[in-house]
C-alpha cells in the first residue's frame, strides 16, 4: 500500500543515521552498517583506502585481521565517543 509521493518516502530515509548514539555497531547488521558508512561517511565497504584513512583520522586501531565492516564499526565506535564528549562539554557550558 502506497499512501505518500515520492518525496514523503525520501524524507523519511533522509535522517535515518542522524542521531548516531542511537546505533549499536555491536549488534548492527552489516547491512546496517554499510549503509550507515554510506549514508554518513559517503563510503561503502570497497573503499577500503579511505576507509583506513578515516580510521587513521579518529585514532582507531585496527588489528591486523580486521576487515572493512569490522572497521567500519569501529569507526562508528569512535564517532560515538566523539558525540559524547561534545555533548558533556555542552552541558558542561550550560
Amino acid at each position: 500500500e502506497v499512501t505518500g509521493g515520492a518525496n514523503d518516502d525520501e524524507n523519511a530515509f533522509v535522517n535515518r543515521f542522524d542521531d548516531i548514539l542511537s546505533i549499536d555497531f555491536e549488534t548492527a547488521e552489516n547491512d546496517t552498517v554499510a549503509a550507515w558508512a554510506k549514508e554518513v561517511l559517503a563510503l561503502s565497504p570497497s573503499h577500503s583506502a579511505k576507509i583506513r584513512q578515516k580510521a587513521d583520522s579518529l585514532d582507531v586501531k585496527v588489528a591486523k585481521g580486521d576487515n572493512m565492516n569490522e572497521i567500519l564499526r569501529k569507526i562508528g565506535h569512535a564517532m560515538q565517543a566523539e558525540e559524547r564528549a561534545a555533548s558533556e562539554q555542552a552541558s558542561k557550558g550550560e
